[in-house]
């Protein structure tokens, strides 16, 4: 049994044990019923047996968000593409142009770090409201040897506050973080392969790391081909095939 199975398998326990759980609830409403004569017990324990439901269902819908992150990484890594070809970003400065060309917009340059971002009206879906997508691009030094940075973590709280102020609501993130590199080592991949995609309450946030390999000219990344757990992640992967 693979990873896809395993996770698959947990989902569907959970979830069957969900609607044993929840005909137990009807049954013993039913049942307290037809048996309690007493209106005032009757009345005790419907509301014991509904605050105990209240109580499950928030700690099912916990293990369901988690189980389902659980399950779009897995599933993602069990589908992983192919790398890129480099053809827009053979240096900083030709993928700074081609950002530009893209609409994106420097926030945020120092010795670590470039930030580039726009946020676009939300195509994909809610139409109709006034939702916005925020794609942030981050280009990480040659000496800095990670790829979460707190200072990346400030510029898009800075982002969040100055469109807050213009009254636009961001609930879409898509973070690219690219490193130059040399070698391709195992705590490199590992490092790639630390990504994030959260579809939690409507809100999304799909982070996506890149190393640039130069010597193959070659944008190593982990998405997956054809498994997309979302349009949002698609579009995502789409928008770094056409900078990178």
């Amino acid at each position: 049994m693979n990873d896809v199975q395993r996770i698959n398998r947990r989902f569907l326990i959970l979830f069957i044990s969900f609607l044993i759980l929840v005909a137990s609830a009807v049954i013993g409403m039913i049942m307290a019923s037809l048996r309690i004569v007493d209106g005032n017990i009757q009345y005790v324990v419907y509301f014991g047996i509904l605050l105990l439901m209240i109580i499950l269902v928030s700690l099912y819908k916990t293990a369901f968000d988690r189980t389902s992150h659980l399950a779009y990484l897995i599933k993602i890594r069990h589908f992983q593409g192919t790398p890129l070809p480099i053809n827009h970003s053979q240096n900083d400065v030709l993928l700074e142009q081609k950002l530009r060309q893209m609409e994106f917009s420097r926030l945020m340059m120092d010795k670590k770090h470039q930030t580039f971002y726009k946020v676009t009206r939300d195509q994909i879906r809610n139409r109709l409201l006034k939702r916005f997508v925020l794609e942030v691009v981050v280009l990480i030094s040659d000496d800095v040897n990670e790829f979460y940075l707190d200072e990346v973590d400030h510029d898009i709280e800075r982002i969040q506050q100055q469109e807050l102020s213009e009254q636009r609501k961001i609930d879409r993130m898509m973070i690219t973080q690219i490193r130059h590199f040399k070698d391709i080592t195992d705590e490199m991949k590992e490092q790639i392969k630390e990504i994030v995609f959260v579809n939690h309450n409507g809100g999304i946030i799909s982070t996506i790391n890149i190393g640039l390999h130069h010597p193959s000219s070659q944008a190593v990344l982990l998405y997956g081909d054809p498994y997309f757990p979302s349009l949002y992640y698609k579009y995502h992967v789409d928008q770094i095939k056409t900078f990178i």
